[in-house]
């Protein structure tokens, strides 16, 4: 038992320093071999990335594979860090099954501590710059864009006739500092310029998009090629959903720690209540049209509707009542919605025969066309992308990975969860090349 106990610790003591070696920023050299060696087909056996096991795939087309670190109780070290310094996240993207972009997350807002002293960020930023330009053997190119009225993203790229890295940053000084992100990209140099795009426009044209729009033998009629993106476990899916939409559309530089910063997102996520005002905000300045197709509750007066058809309905199932939750003159929502029954809910949303009719023909209508909806359900936002008539059923796609970028639910049931039905549009017409 003892021999056994020392062999398993022993074991875990190997794994761990092997790990604390996994360094991303041994991949960065001014010839760019990293480029030439780094494959979808040897990523995760770690022979030429070290913590490349560590690394899942987005998506089944194996484009782009992301590493989340690992918030385990009692462990404060990471899998992978960045010139020693651990690393929230990290995504690597290729095209074709060559690698084109490395992205690292140094620090955002969503996964690690808050920084909310200005001199520790500028400090952190500045060692970070000094040690890439060790690296490039080069001084950096510095430029600025500004996302709003309190908002700029700082930008530094190193050029080399192989490589573009970029090192971009953000905080925000509404009332008080906090940091929003650091992060660092390496890719090829194709043309000589770092693209200093923050807020990318649509490329493709709405006459481009029904081309993806697939349909297979088992009936369903589906939306293909949407990059996948994943939030992890912080609550960014309107940013994340805004992200894989703008990536279908072309615009591939754009994070969703920029959109968040744009939409106004907290770590605790979006308020649902919001979500259509953060879709707006965005939507604004990535060049694109939103559509607004439905909203279950848009003010309180849709609110007491909603629970005399519930009660109504209840009624007539003999099951108990909503009951309003007020205090002190406030009407709390959350907490009268709460005391809802799934099945008399469902029979209330299936009331409403006119709504189902024109959810059913905005999904059919959007995807023929090659445009996912986006789909806000309680606390949640995803995209649906398809629909199968012959089962009675949508397609959607969340925010988390490959394992659920497509998943099938009825109709009747998505119906009952719709909260709100969007979309987001390329809003003028792409000159074709």
């Amino acid at each position: 038992m003892i021999r056994s106990a020392t062999a398993l610790a022993l074991f875990f003591a190997c794994f761990m320093a092997d790990a604390a070696q996994c360094d991303l920023a041994d991949l960065f050299d001014r010839d760019g071999t990293v480029f030439e060696k780094l494959t979808p087909a040897n990523l995760r056996n770690n022979s030429v990335l070290k913590a490349g096991s560590s690394f899942q795939w987005l998506s089944s087309r194996r484009d782009s594979a992301r590493y989340q670190a690992f918030r385990r109780k009692g462990v404060s070290g990471t899998d992978v860090k960045f010139f020693s310094e651990p690393v929230p996240e990290a995504i690597v993207r290729f095209k074709d099954d060559r690698l084109s972009r490395i992205y690292i997350a140094v620090y955002n807002r969503g996964d690690s501590s808050p920084i909310t002293d200005e001199e520790v960020f500028e400090e952190k930023i500045e060692t970070l710059s000094g040690k890439l330009s060790e690296k490039f053997g080069a001084e950096p190119q510095d430029s600025r864009k500004r996302l709003g009225s309190k908002a700029t993203v700082m930008m530094r790229a190193w050029n080399t006739p192989r490589v573009v890295c970029q090192l971009r940053w953000s905080s925000n000084n509404r009332g008080s500092f906090f940091a929003e992100y650091i992060l660092v990209s390496l890719e090829r140099n194709l043309d000589g310029n770092a693209d200093d795009a923050v807020v990318a426009k649509a490329v493709k044209s709405a006459a481009d998009l029904p081309a993806n729009v697939k349909r297979n033998a088992k009936g369903y009629v589906y939306i293909d090629d949407i990059p996948m993106v994943d939030q992890g476990p912080k609550g960014y899916c309107v940013p994340a959903v805004v992200e894989r939409v703008m990536k279908y559309y072309g615009a591939d530089d754009v994070t969703q720690h920029t959109i968040a910063q744009i939409a106004g997102t907290r770590n605790f996520g979006t308020n649902v209540n919001e979500m259509y005002n953060s879709l707006k905000r965005i939507s604004n300045r990535f060049g694109c049209r939103l559509d607004e197709h439905y909203t279950f509750i848009r003010d309180i007066r849709d609110f007491r509707r909603f629970i005399d058809k519930y009660n109504s309905v209840a009624r007539k199932n003999k099951a108990p009542k909503l009951k309003l939750v007020e205090r002190n003159n406030t009407l709390f929502i959350d907490e009268t919605m709460g005391q809802q029954k799934a099945e008399i809910v469902k029979k209330t949303r299936m009331d409403d025969k006119s709504g189902y009719r024109k959810f059913n023909k905005y999904v059919h209508d959007f995807i023929d066309r090659g445009i996912p909806l986006i789909w806000c359900v309680p606390g949640h936002m995803r995209l649906i992308i398809g629909y199968n008539d012959r089962e009675s059923s949508i397609v959607f796609s969340d925010t988390w990975g490959a394992k659920f970028e497509f998943q099938t639910m009825k109709k009747d049931d998505a119906w009952t969860m719709t909260y709100g039905l969007y979309t987001l549009e390329p809003s003028r017409r792409q000159t074709r090349k």
